[in-house]
């Protein structure tokens, strides 16, 4: 064997070897970047706008009927809670205050005369402490809601004949409920969603005084006392949109990796190595 075919025979040596270690080193993986899934839980507060209507019936007064009220009006006022994420299922609490302006005024004749009513009910501030359960669809929650609701009417009653006589009789009250709803939430960044709501309020029956204390035409007003208690039924349904702050808490995101390359993986890598390291030696001629 010449000197040249020795160089070359352990450059074929070197070269293979060389190629089959390289096999043998796990090659590095870097794991994909993964977004951190969406959680629900943690508190919020905010605001909210909205409409409604209501109707409002009277009871009857010394045997005397009323025509209904069909309130409707604006409302609008802050929020708060709390949210808890298990799986898909989020669960709640929330506190609610509204100012509101929801009013109407209807007419009632007395049959046989020339004296009527103008009965006035005017809901001017709400409050409600629920609890909700939802379902959610990463930034997307549908729930439903319940629990109790507060809210102040303003009564007014003016007997009139509609033209010289005019007397008020005024009173006001606070009441108490329940109310029962549902909505859907969408969260635009991680601390703040918008929603839209739908509410249904019953403050059942309840009485209240009207008082016509002062005023001179309060004597002898025929059909109605100066001071009496009444009795009034109340229904309200409110539709709103809210936006709200959030202080929530990111779940841990899900990391998805690249699996190592197996071991008959590296045995084919390892033997198209050295096919390579065949392939770039080149022996010389003797």
């Amino acid at each position: 064997m010449t000197t040249k075919t020795l160089f070359s025979a352990i450059a074929l040596t070197v070269s293979t070897l060389t190629s089959a270690m390289a096999a043998d080193v796990t090659m590095p993986y870097k794991a994909a970047p993964a977004a951190a899934a969406f959680s629900w839980t943690g508190c919020y507060v905010g605001g909210n706008v909205g409409g409604g209507r209501g109707v409002n019936e009277q009871q009857p007064i010394v045997g005397q009927d009323f025509t209904a009220n069909h309130n409707s009006g604006w409302l609008a006022g802050v929020q708060g809670g709390c949210d808890y994420q298990v799986g898909s299922l989020v669960v709640g609490v929330e506190g609610q205050f509204d100012w509101a302006d929801m009013k109407d005024t209807s007419t009632t004749l007395i049959p046989g005369g020339a004296i009527g009513f103008l009965l006035t009910t005017q809901l001017d501030r709400v409050a409600t402490a629920t609890g909700r359960i939802g379902y959610a669809f990463d930034r997307v929650l549908f729930y439903a809601k319940g629990g109790a609701a507060f809210a102040h009417f303003n009564h007014q009653m003016t007997q009139t004949d509609f033209a010289a006589l005019s007397v008020d009789f005024t009173g006001s009250r606070d009441v108490t409920g329940f109310v029962v709803g549902a909505g859907l939430e969408y969260a635009l960044l991680p601390n703040l969603s918008l929603k839209a709501e739908y509410n249904y309020f019953d403050f059942g029956t309840n009485g209240y005084t009207l008082n016509c204390s002062g005023n001179p035409g309060c004597a002898g007003i025929p059909f109605f006392p100066a001071s009496g208690p009444a009795e009034h039924a109340d229904r309200h349904a409110r539709r709103e949109l809210a936006i709200q702050h959030g202080w929530r808490a990111a779940r841990r995101p899900i990391l998805i990796g690249v699996p190592k390359a197996s071991a008959a993986r590296r045995v084919r890598r390892a033997a198209a190595n050295s096919r390579r390291g065949f392939d770039a030696v080149v022996p010389a001629p003797p």
